[in-house]
């Protein structure tokens, strides 16, 4: 138990501080820069990577995907999806290791 709450410290206390400081940064820009619906969807994908889940986020429409994003450039948070599959491991990994022993 006691690598894993090693493990889990080091690598929380290396990688939240500058993830939450990137999603309220780019709340404040969201804030100045956007309105309406661009403003709903960039609180809304600040929510999900806030907690770790942007890779679960669904897309408002069929058209609007992950690249469609990347060729309009209109959100802020777009590639922090690996950052939450990062997370998502490290939460996972002990536990499924341990059930593997």
């Amino acid at each position: 138990f006691a690598t894993y709450s090693k493990f889990y410290f080091k690598r929380l206390r290396r990688i939240l501080p500058v993830a939450l400081l990137i999603v309220l940064l780019c709340v404040l820009t969201i804030s100045f820069l956007q309105d309406g619906f661009e403003f709903t969807r960039g609180m809304k994908s600040a929510l999900y990577s806030m907690f770790f889940i942007k890779n679960h986020q669904p897309f408002p429409n069929e058209e609007d995907d992950y690249f469609q994003q990347l060729e309009h450039a209109n959100a802020f948070l777009t590639h922090y999806w690996s950052l939450c599959v990062v997370i998502q491991f490290y939460i996972l990994a002990p536990f499924v290791l341990h059930l593997c022993k």
